[in-house]
């Protein structure tokens, strides 16, 4: 893989992140033999899919002339660059230089390129050296579940503070109310906390939905699979129950301080359409977003001393411990 370096000003290096891959855009979006721009920690990305199917990620710089190959196009499993139709295989090697074609091509003439996988209906990108696979959906096996994808969802805050709202209990009776809880149910339950080497869970969480008849019960596990990705499960979806859910979140730091995520919705529910579902997926993260840009200090602070950690604020708790653990830096104080 290509080490040149970076020179995007935004780019930003970090020790775990470099080597773990992170989304960067639906599968869908992605046609056959197309190509589409994408950011990773400040790196500039042209995601491309070539007609066989495969997908390939390279630095969205053309070498020559500076030029944005993600505003070219792909032909013959080739990226072709817009500016002057370089032409560059899946290595980044460059084969042809139409303006001097019986000339040799300078060894120098080449795209950096990057880990590049598709998997759980996601675009996957890793900008170093992998250490394993893609994160991966749990349960999908136990029910006959079908896949709603909603987002993108975009944060003008860094991925951990957009990630750690996702499983900040305490708040959903208040940004939620009507929705995920009531001010009068506001109270967190004693749930568990179990930390694995590479992630944690949290379960038998309790949350106090209104309905028509006043307030339901109701109990949901979160796993945390990865430092930005998260899946929330009703308990249902353990033995295939009717009406039951599994969600699939996962962050993209765009920068240091922007980030966008996306939501897998996997669920069996006879009443509801997929975008009827995509729309209440969408109510609820567009009343989250302005709270969380708002959040100060932006950077997410892993001391637990700078900010006030109580009982029911222990999910936060284990997840900050958990980034210090695996060297996390991008987005921390």
């Amino acid at each position: 893989m290509s080490i040149m370096k970076c020179p995007f000003p935004e780019f930003v290096e970090d020790p775990y992140f470099s080597h773990d891959w992170l989304a960067v855009m639906p599968a869908t979006e992605l046609a056959v033999g197309t190509v589409k721009p994408a950011q990773l920690m400040g790196e500039r990305l042209a995601i491309w899919r070539s007609e066989d199917g495969e997908v390939y990620a390279h630095r969205d710089l053309c070498i020559h002339r500076g030029a944005r190959v993600s505003m070219g196009k792909v032909r013959e499993d080739c990226l072709i660059c817009p500016y002057h139709g370089w032409e560059y295989h899946y290595d980044g090697s460059c084969s042809k230089i139409p303006a001097q074609p019986n000339q040799p091509i300078p060894a120098k003439a080449r795209l950096a390129d990057f880990h590049c996988k598709e998997a759980a209906g996601m675009i996957w990108v890793c900008l170093g050296e992998p250490t394993r696979d893609p994160p991966a959906p749990l349960f999908l096996d136990n029910a006959d579940l079908r896949l709603v994808s909603c987002g993108p969802y975009h944060y003008q805050a860094t991925a951990l503070r957009a990630f750690e709202n996702f499983f900040d209990f305490g708040h959903f009776g208040f940004v939620h109310e009507g929705l995920l809880g009531t001010p009068e149910h506001a109270e967190v339950n004693n749930y568990k906390v179990e930390s694995y080497q590479d992630g944690l869970a949290f379960r038998d969480v309790n949350l106090y939905r209104p309905t028509a008849e006043g307030v339901s019960e109701e109990q949901f596990d979160w796993y945390v699979l990865r430092p930005l990705t998260v899946q929330l499960a009703s308990q249902g979806v353990y033995s295939g129950k009717p009406n039951c859910y599994t969600i699939f979140f996962t962050v993209c730091p765009l920068t240091a301080t922007k980030s966008v995520g996306w939501m897998m919705f996997y669920h069996n529910f006879d009443s509801f359409t997929d975008t009827e579902v995509r729309d209440y997926e969408d109510l609820i993260t567009y009343q989250d977003i302005p709270i969380v840009n708002a959040q100060h200090p932006e950077l997410l602070p892993t001391d637990l001393k700078e900010e006030i950690h109580l009982h029911s604020d222990r999910a936060a708790a284990h997840y900050r411990k958990y980034l210090d653990r695996l060297g996390v830096r991008l987005g921390v104080a």
